[in-house]
């Protein structure tokens, strides 16, 4: 099946596959707007690993649908996983065999965990495990995209685009702007200049509501 429309999405995401280094790509929205079947039809499901959250479940539950996903693709268990570390950990594995499944033109290990919010149930460490599964070497894997999906978007602003240091937990400030599609590499060459290893995450903006412009002062 041929994906038609999403043009620019289709660009923004062909632009992430070539940058050369590891990209984490957030993707959120309401329901039913067709977030997983963007990721998927662009794929055409040919991914590393893909897991989708339970709408309901404990940890025990979201954990046991993770390793289901984990021996799908290949991975051998010796058992359920017992933490959000070790499931993270049993992805690593999975990611480095030579036979892992690789994306076609890219060549790139492409990993989708969709409805991510659905696996942070409370007290469960997801989100811990999750970013030091990232420093501690996702980030570091120039073929590696993670893409993550969630329909909860204040859970996705809360934790994904609210501002914590990684190392000392510290609270961040992030800088938001709506800009023009020709100014983003402006704006990219800014931020690399004051800061080479900033984060940036693009997203395409249909509407925005609310005072969102400050005139800057002089």
């Amino acid at each position: 099946m041929t994906l038609i429309g999403r043009n620019k999405e289709q660009n923004e995401i062909r632009g992430f596959l070539e940058s050369g280094k590891a990209e984490f790509i957030v993707v959120y929205g309401r329901r039913r707007v067709g977030k997983t079947y963007l990721v998927s039809e662009f794929f055409h499901d040919r991914f590393s690993f893909h897991a989708t959250g339970l709408s309901v479940g404990r940890m025990a539950d979201q954990l046991s649908a993770f390793d289901v996903k984990l021996a799908e693709y290949g991975l051998e268990l010796d058992g359920p996983s017992k933490s959000w570390i070790e499931a993270f950990t049993r992805l690593k594995a999975l990611l480095s065999r030579s036979n892992v499944t690789r994306d076609g033109e890219s060549g790139r290990r492409i990993v989708f965990i969709d409805e991510m919010p659905w696996f942070d149930t409370p007290k469960s460490g997801f989100k811990a495990a999750l970013e030091f599964f990232w420093n501690d070497w996702a980030s570091r894997q120039s073929d590696l995209m993670l893409i993550v999906c969630g329909s909860a978007t204040s859970w996705v602003a809360k934790n994904l685009l609210e501002g914590k240091g990684g190392f000392k937990g510290e609270s961040r400030q992030i800088v938001m702007s709506v800009v023009a599609a020709d100014d983003t590499p402006h704006i990219y060459a800014i931020c690399k200049a004051i800061d080479p290893e900033a984060f940036i995450n693009t997203l395409s903006t249909s509407r925005v509501i609310g005072r969102f412009y400050l005139r800057p002062r002089n």
